[in-house]
Formats: structure tokens, C-alpha cells, sequence
């Protein structure tokens, strides 16, 4: 029987020939003690379905059906074509179980436009995000949670307005316009996530795992006022909805509301509000907050301050110049900075990249994945 080959024309045996030490012991663990939920974590991550990665490894579906439930083990050769074909070393399939991020506890806005391979792809990176964060955690210290202490429940849009208020004095905010949304959820405890590939298709959406409260962003709506917007956004998911069921149409409402009340509190904002359509004082209005044109409208429609034709005139204008979908004086990106920072902390004192790639057992390929931001900013692996 003619001896299996990988993707790159080599026998199996060849690999596992070339493989240096620690990996042939972490070949060698992987196989007797692998973890079935692993597979399945790296087989999302890689976006495959069960067929695709069969296809890849020379298995049927139903063998690597078989491996993920736990029924059989794979043998060490069939571990190094799972490991080439799904871009982790051997030994990823041999640690602990990731707690995993399950579809229908995330507040998704929509699902029309995103496939389920698309959404679970996101959820296998943000559980590996969620892992590596435990694990800086170990060495740096986070910000506390502070957002279990202020959760509430609400039926409908009742006094979101002065919720959202409410939250801003506990925290100190004051009145004024906030400086970097995506700061302030990383100083309350909050993890944002930034995974390449998330994209409008699936638009940002928010969970709690294991106690945290996770927010996944997007990468590619390329707006600075936007991204704003879903940070707030939510926010309102993690403190009004945690127990409510995820995608309900009036939670949406509600959370879009909140957004506005907390980015746009009441009294200035109808202070500095103009009564009549003035885009130049609605521009000005935007660079002030750092929120759309779009939602300074609504939420001068929501307070009372425009009439529901005016609203309507607003929005035909904003189609009308094209700024539904690419508005001017877009506040810059705001960014996650925290897991940067408190890495960088961690290898200035001589604990490499390369070190917490072998502690999480990922492989610097995947860790890479996590750390890798939109702008292409990177951190040295040594």
C-alpha cells in the first residue's frame, strides 16, 4: 500500500523524520491524549467544513467526523496532516478544552448576509483570543469588570435614556464627548476583538464568556464614527440584554437608543443641536462627538428636535450625497490597545512571542493571527 503524502508532495514519514525534538514529543502527546474539541476549534478557525478538511488530510468525512466526537484517535501520522492542513503543530490538538463561544448566546444584528462558516470562524478565533488573554493575565494585570455591578434588565426603550446617563456618572464621564470608545471598554473590563476576516457580512456583535464580556468588531467598514457607534452599540447588549434572547428586533431598537443617549447625552446635545437642517452645524456636531451625521439625525428625531419630514428630508439628502455609506470628517479608528501593551510589558522583561506560543501550545503562525491589526502593525517574535 502506497505510503500517504501532504500537500507539499512528501510522505508522512518524511515529516515526522524532520521534525525536531520538541515537536516529535508533542507529536507524540498529541496522539495519545488528543483533544476532540481542539480539532474541531482548528478546523473553524480555517474556516473547513468536515468534507474540506477530509478532502486535505486524505480522510473520508465520516473518519474525521469521528475524531472530533471523541469516537476514535487519530494516529500520528493523521495528526501531521491535521496540523499542515489546519496551520497549528501537533501538540495544539493535545491541550485543554477552549471554553467555547456558543452561536446562540452572541447578540448578532442580522444574519441574512453572513454564512455560519463566517460567524463560526470568528467565535473559534475570539475563544483563542479569550485563552491568550487568560494566559497575559497570569503576568499583567487587567482592568476589573465592571460591568456585571451595573447590569439592569428593561422592557422595550423604558428610561434608556437615563441608563445610559446613569452609567456615564458611575463611571465619571461627565457630559462631554468620549475620547476613544474602545479605550473605555478596555479600562472596564471589556475584551475588544479585532479578527481578520470579520467582516460587514457579519457587522460587530457581543457575548459573555466565562464571566468576561467580549465585543467583536469589524475590520473592514473603514469608519471611525461607526465603529464608535457598535462599541456603544454593544454596550447595551452586555449591561440590558445579557439574559435576553439574542437577534430580538425591539433589543436592537433599544440598543441603537442606547448608543445614541450614551455617545449623545440629552442636555447638550439639545443645547448644540440646530432646530433647522444646517449641515454645516451638523458636521461640526459630528467632529465635536465622533458620531455619523445619520445617528445625529436620528437621535435629533428620537429627542423631539426634528419632525418626522424632516427626518425623512435629512436622510433622502444623505442618500442623496452619498454619504449613507461614506460620510466626511470621520473620526480616526479607534483600536484595541491593551493585549499590545501588556505584551510588550511581558517581552521587554524577556519573555518572547516565541515562549507564549509554546505555553498556549498555537504555534507562532496562529498567535500572529491574534496579534496581527488592520494597519498591519505586528509584534516582533524572538
Amino acid at each position: 500500500m502506497k505510503e500517504p503524502v501532504n500537500h507539499d508532495g512528501r510522505p508522512d514519514s518524511e515529516h515526522i523524520q524532520d521534525m525536531p525534538p520538541e515537536s516529535l514529543e508533542g507529536l507524540i502527546v498529541s496522539t495519545s491524549k488528543f483533544t476532540p474539541q481542539r480539532l474541531s476549534l482548528a478546523r473553524e478557525m480555517a474556516a473547513l467544513d468536515i468534507k474540506e478538511l477530509a478532502d486535505r488530510i486524505d480522510a473520508t468525512p465520516s473518519a474525521v467526523s469521528q475524531f472530533e466526537k471523541g469516537r476514535t484517535r487519530p494516529k500520528a501520522e493523521t495528526v501531521i496532516r491535521l496540523a499542515l492542513a489546519l496551520g497549528v503543530p501537533p501538540a495544539f490538538f493535545a491541550a485543554e478544552p477552549l471554553a467555547p463561544i456558543a452561536l446562540e448566546a452572541c447578540h448578532f444584528r442580522s444574519l441574512r448576509s453572513s454564512t455560519v462558516k463566517e460567524r463560526r470562524r470568528v467565535l473559534a478565533y475570539g475563544a483563542l483570543m479569550k485563552r491568550l488573554v487568560d494566559h497575559v493575565q497570569e503576568m499583567v494585570n487587567f482592568p476589573a469588570e465592571q460591568l456585571t455591578a451595573l447590569r439592569t434588565v428593561i422592557a422595550g426603550l423604558t428610561n434608556i435614556d437615563e441608563i445610559a446617563m446613569a452609567i456615564r456618572d458611575v463611571w465619571g464621564l461627565g457630559h462631554g464627548p468620549i475620547s476613544d470608545m474602545v479605550a473605555l471598554l478596555e479600562s472596564k473590563g471589556v475584551l475588544p476583538i479585532e479578527i481578520p476576516g470579520h467582516t460587514q457580512r457579519l457587522d460587530a456583535f457581543s457575548t459573555w464568556v466565562d464571566k468576561k464580556p467580549l465585543v467583536f468588531l469589524t475590520v473592514d467598514k473603514g469608519s471611525g464614527s461607526r465603529r464608535r457607534w457598535d462599541c456603544a452599540h454593544e454596550l447595551a447588549h452586555l449591561l440590558l440584554h445579557a439574559e435576553a434572547e439574542p437577534g430580538d428586533a425591539v433589543n436592537e431598537q433599544a440598543a441603537d437608543r442606547f448608543a445614541g443617549a450614551f455617545l449623545l447625552p440629552k442636555a447638550p446635545f439639545m443645547a448644540e443641536c440646530p432646530h433647522r437642517l444646517d449641515w454645516n452645524r451638523l458636521r461640526a456636531l459630528k467632529r465635536r462627538w465622533g458620531v455619523s451625521l445619520a445617528a445625529i439625525v436620528r437621535r435629533a428625531f428620537d429627542l423631539g428636535i426634528y419632525s418626522e419630514a424632516t427626518y425623512r428630508r435629512a436622510y433622502t439628502i444623505l442618500n442623496q450625497l452619498g454619504w449613507r455609506t461614506s460620510e466626511p470628517d470621520e473620526p480616526p479608528i479607534e483600536r484595541p490597545t491593551l493585549l499590545k501593551r501588556a505584551l510588550r510589558l511581558i517581552t521587554d522583561a524577556g519573555y518572547s512571542l516565541k515562549r507564549i506560543a509554546a505555553d498556549l501550545n498555537l504555534g507562532e503562525g496562529r498567535l500572529n493571527d491574534l496579534l496581527v491589526s488592520p494597519d498591519n502593525e505586528q509584534l516582533a517574535f524572538a
